[in-house]
């Protein structure tokens, strides 16, 4: 095998690029290039703004030891023979506006990587390559050949292959699913690869996928990933995986590709958890990062050389929180400064969470002894909690537990909270009730509402050791989410209260009134006082008691044969999954997805990928 490469520590840079967004839900997954243009350029006044918020961004990262900055993307840099004089002209332009970032980079040590998807397309793309696989892989390496020896500057390129642009992108580029087989990820690396190696530049190749096609798998099945790296053995190829089974989410058991050979490999990490509320509120990543470096550690992780950090991409929501940068979050820089120490310097929790306190933002090179503020024990103390609550409340630990696979996919441990969508439904309801017990949800219920006191206590330790906490955000969200869940879990929280408890069917009509009436006037108030937060859908049938309660039962009860069978609980696949899950059966549920769309949750319709591909 191949020698590693160099240490990398590459962070995203997104945000400098948010100059204007939309007024509503901003997508955060990639730089929105057309809308930061006009007439198809971009003004002068707007690229000063995002050259100097650049400027403040990697002079901070660089501050704080980060060697790599990943910038998005290839298709406003690559030109292609085939393109009319205007479109290379227009790239052109943002080739001389890039190279003045790539400068700025330079000058605070940090290597550049372009980031892509395989493939971006317009019309003269798709013209001359018909989306034929092999052709579209030709002309990506061609333009890569002359990118890289038109700008010295480029260290690599990050691609995702598992993944297109959402629903809501729109622009002359836009990215589609080319690599459907692991047969298409490895052809596209014996195309590539040789560019790289003539080049001397990285090939950093992710291996996230979102199940759709045969390549679905590749996070988390051993063989998709042998088929799609067999005979592939190059110094300039660096693999790319999250810490888990799914997306940046807790409750998941680590990515065990890491465990598999010694190809050099990064971990994806992200600060700014878009599934975690966006750094609006405390969600410590240190202990969980943590326990995954001891993972890969005693595991016996071959070929870990370094992590690639999302500190502002990923995710849709209304928040508008800029890492390092104008309204930055407190939270989310924490967790970036820590994160780097725990992999890079390899110090404690403890140690990483003094470092930031001391620094206020970083400072170069790593201190071989760090010292210990006054305020470190009541700050670790009310980032401990602080962890509690996300882990208790925020997901719901009787759910988050169980392992479930759909198809191609590792289903999420969190659904009822995505990005900053909150969705208490029939259908979600049914999935829950269909895997966890009744004592299950109680107990989880119950932990829900015990994590509103450690909120108050936080509150009481952000006072002593001066963090700029927004106990009243904090407390009011989650108050929201432990409703949430009573409401999501009626069905078996009514049922105990009746056989445990010998209460009588009206006294539990009472309660599910009395929970009806609070989810609507706390909504509302929320809704008043925090209009860019957080969205709660909650179907009043959810809350019902009687009869419509009885008719959501018997629905509940149907739904739960179908889920218990459609899902598994193992990585395994059963010959049901072939015929629940096949290019006609995915045409269907497509369809009926159509008809049903209102009653799924609003993100699926609006954002994301569209459905169709991922049932695919």
């Amino acid at each position: 095998m191949t020698k590693s490469p160099e240490r990398m520590y590459i962070i995203d840079s997104t945000g400098p690029f948010f100059v204007k967004h939309p007024r509503q839900v901003i997508n955060w997954s990639k730089v929105p290039h057309d809308l930061l243009e006009k007439k198809g350029v971009l003004p002068a006044k707007r690229g000063r703004r995002i050259r100097s918020n650049f400027e403040t961004y990697a002079e901070r990262v660089a501050g704080i030891g980060y060697t790599g900055i990943s910038i998005d993307e290839l298709s406003r840099l690559a030109i292609a023979d085939i393109y009319p004089p205007k479109l290379k002209k227009k790239i052109q332009r943002y080739r001389r506006y890039y190279r003045r970032l790539f400068t700025i980079a330079g000058r605070n040590r940090l290597k550049v990587y372009i980031t892509t998807d395989v493939m971006f397309f317009n019309r003269w793309i798709t013209a001359a390559t018909g989306g034929e696989r092999d052709r579209v892989f030709v002309l990506l390496a061609e333009m890569l050949a002359g990118l890289f020896q038109e700008f010295p500057e480029i260290a690599g390129l990050i691609i995702r292959i598992g993944e297109s642009d959402g629903v809501d992108v729109r622009g002359k580029f836009q990215s589609q699913l080319v690599v459907k087989t692991p047969a298409d990820a490895n052809a596209l690396l014996r195309t590539l690869l040789p560019v790289f190696e003539g080049a001397g530049r990285t090939l950093i190749f992710r291996t996230w996928t979102v199940g759709a096609y045969e390549i679905g798998d590749l996070m988390w099945n051993r063989r998709t990933y042998e088929k799609v790296f067999a005979g592939i053995d190059s110094p300039n190829l660096v693999i790319s995986m999250k810490y888990g089974e799914s997306d940046f989410f807790r409750y998941l058991e680590l990515n065990r590709h890491f465990l598999l050979d010694d190809r050099p490999k990064i971990i994806e990490l992200q600060t700014r958890r878009e599934y975690e509320g966006f750094g609006e509120y405390p969600a410590f990543v240190g202990r969980e990062y943590a326990a995954i470096r001891q993972q890969l550690e005693t595991g016996g992780a071959r070929g870990v050389v370094g992590i690639q950090v999302w500190c502002q991409t990923g995710g849709w929501s209304r928040f508008r929180n800029f890492t390092f940068l104008k309204n930055t979050s407190y939270w989310n820089e924490l967790n970036t400064h820590v994160t780097l120490k725990l992999f890079r310097d390899r110090v404690s929790v403890e140690d990483a969470v003094a470092s930031f306190l001391i620094s206020s933002g970083g400072s170069r090179g790593g201190d071989s002894k760090i010292k210990r503020p006054k305020k470190l024990k009541p700050v670790l103390k009310f980032l401990e909690l602080a962890d509690q609550v996300i882990h208790d409340l925020l997901y719901d630990p009787a759910f988050a537990r169980r392992a479930l696979y759909v198809n191609r996919a590792r289903l999420p441990p969190l659904l009822h909270v995505f990005w900053d969508s909150v969705t208490i439904n029939p259908a979600l309801q049914a999935l829950h009730l269909a895997f966890v017990s009744p004592d299950d949800a109680r107990r989880s219920v119950a932990a829900g509402f015990a994590a509103l006191d450690k909120i108050k206590s936080m509150r009481k330790l952000a006072r002593a050791a001066g963090l700029p906490y927004d106990f009243r955000f904090h407390f009011d969200t989650f108050r929201l989410f432990a409703l949430a869940r009573q409401a999501l879990y009626g069905p078996a929280l009514n049922h105990h209260h009746v056989t445990e408890n010998r209460s009588s069917p009206e006294r539990t009509a009472a309660e599910t009134t009395e929970l009806a009436n609070q989810l609507r006037t706390y909504c509302k108030r929320y809704r008043r006082r925090y209009p860019d937060a957080y969205r709660f859908q909650i179907d009043p049938t959810m809350v019902a008691s009687g009869e419509a309660g009885a008719a959501r039962g018997f629905v509940n009860t149907a739904v739960a044969f179908f889920l218990r069978r459609a899902l598994r609980t193992h990585r395994e696949y059963r010959w049901i999954d072939r015929v629940l899950f096949n290019p006609l059966t995915g045409r269907v549920y497509a369809f009926v997805f159509t008809l049903l769309k209102d009653r799924f949750p609003a993100f699926l319709n609006q954002q994301g990928m569209p459905l169709d591909r991922l049932l695919r």
